[in-house]
C-alpha cells in the first residue's frame, strides 16, 4: 500500500484522491452545469513530486509555474476569440 509521510494530518494522499473523485462525480451529476464549458485541471499527481512548504502547500515556484501556464492558456483563448470575431466582421 501507499504510505504518507504525515499520516497524522487529515490531508493524506488517499483522502485527497477520494475528495478529488467526489468533486469530479459531483460536477458530472449536476444538471445545471454546462458540461461543454467546464474544465477540471487535476494537478495532484504532478504536485506530489514538487517541493512542499508544509503538508498542504507547495513552494512558491510551483504556483508561479502553474499561474504562468493558466495565463498562457487564457491568452490563447483570447487570441482565438479575437481572431474568430475579427473574421466574422471582415
Amino acid at each position: 500500500g501507499e504510505t504518507d509521510k504525515s499520516s497524522s494530518y487529515p490531508q493524506t494522499q488517499k483522502k485527497v484522491r477520494e475528495w478529488n473523485q467526489g468533486v469530479f462525480e459531483r460536477l458530472n451529476e449536476t444538471q445545471r452545469l454546462p458540461k461543454d464549458r467546464i474544465t477540471v485541471v487535476d494537478v495532484f499527481e504532478a504536485s506530489r513530486t514538487q517541493p512542499h512548504a508544509d503538508n498542504i502547500h507547495l513552494k512558491p515556484d510551483w504556483y508561479k509555474i502553474l499561474g504562468s501556464f493558466f495565463r498562457q492558456v487564457a491568452n490563447r483563448i483570447d487570441h482565438c476569440i479575437e481572431s474568430n470575431f475579427s473574421s466574422r466582421l471582415g
